[in-house]
């Protein structure tokens, strides 16, 4: 089967930007227009020229404001209609499977659990639920990660010769929270990780500290300011060791734009989004059963970008025939 009907929202964008384009043109011709009144040197013609035109941009405005609203009616439906057909689509997706949710910090929460949701309704079992804190993407500690995660490695469990301690942590939570090729860490071990990471501030846990057979990322917008590049290099680096032994992953978020943005570098890192699925409308209900959809495509081996943002191949997986 071929890709969903769901509705793209780049109208909505393109004449949202041409209603603001539209907007101040009408009120530069509009000084334009006051100052030919406050002189004598043009009148006639020129004066009728610049009113029609202000009359022209204004109904051009305002039409360009009702079809806005129209495309933000209809998308608003259509995602509605996504939600509802949800409980058709998606049951036995994941029958069987478990789950761990990661939350980076600032992530919706309840964008959070509208995927848990469906993902129960496919069959999944969401078995913990993992919040990063802020300290865990600041500098300043990244140290401190590097000390834990040398303390508590499991046998068999290796991460990378970094500098950073996000990136040495993506790989072990990795490990510990997620299968690898089969692969599966006692649970005696995630135990102690997990604990070591909450004992010093680092995250939150919810659920069983076990490894699930897949995983979903769900990320923030990008921290803003140059004085936040290390926060935003320091979620990537973890996102992407994370899921670097070959992790049955999605990450979910609300956009590709802004700079730093997380999925934005993933997309454009070939080497990453060839084994990293991503969703950048995870707001939206469509987003949420391409989510599950890409989470079933995962554990088959196939990897996609989804959602409306730029490198995203479709708005949802390819549902299998």
């Amino acid at each position: 089967m071929g890709r969903s009907p769901l509705l793209d929202s780049g109208p909505v964008a393109l004449i949202d930007f041409r209603y603001h384009i539209v907007s101040l043109t009408a009120v530069f011709l509009a000084l334009a227009v006051g100052v030919v009144l406050g002189t004598t040197a043009l009148k006639g013609p020129v004066l009728n020229n610049l009113k029609s035109r202000v009359s022209g941009l204004a109904t051009e405005n305002k039409g360009l404001r009702n079809d806005l609203r129209d495309l933000r009616t209809q998308s608003g439906k259509t995602d509605a209609f996504a939600g509802e057909v949800a409980p058709a689509l998606l049951p036995g997706r994941l029958t069987g499977k478990t789950v761990t949710v990661v939350s980076g910090p600032g992530a919706s929460t309840a964008d959070r659990d509208a995927v848990v949701a469906d993902l129960s309704v496919a069959g999944a079992k969401v078995v913990s639920r993992v919040r990063l804190a802020s300290d865990f993407t600041d500098p300043k500690r990244s140290a401190e990660i590097k000390a834990l995660v040398s303390q508590l490695l499991p046998p068999g469990v290796q991460v990378p010769e970094s500098t950073e301690g996000s990136v040495q942590a993506g790989a072990l939570l990795g490990a510990v929270l997620v299968k690898g090729n089969g692969s599966a860490v006692p649970p005696a071990s995630s135990s102690a990780v997990v604990s070591g990471f909450q004992s010093l501030g680092l995250m939150s846990f919810d659920g069983k500290p076990d490894t699930a057979d897949v995983a979903v990322l769900m990320t923030a917008q990008p921290l803003t300011g140059s004085a936040n590049k290390p926060r935003n290099a320091a979620m990537l680096g973890f996102v992407s060791e994370f899921d670097k032994l070959g992790r049955a992953t999605v990450l979910a978020g609300d956009t590709v734009k802004g700079d730093g943005n997380i999925m934005g570098a993933v997309r454009g890192d070939d080497a990453i989004a060839k084994r990293l699925s991503t969703v950048d409308d995870v707001n939206l209900a469509a987003g949420q059963v391409a989510v599950v959809l890409a989470l079933a495509a995962e554990v088959k081996g196939v990897s996609g970008q989804y959602g409306i943002g730029s490198g995203a191949t479709s708005r949802v997986p390819p549902l299998p025939s």
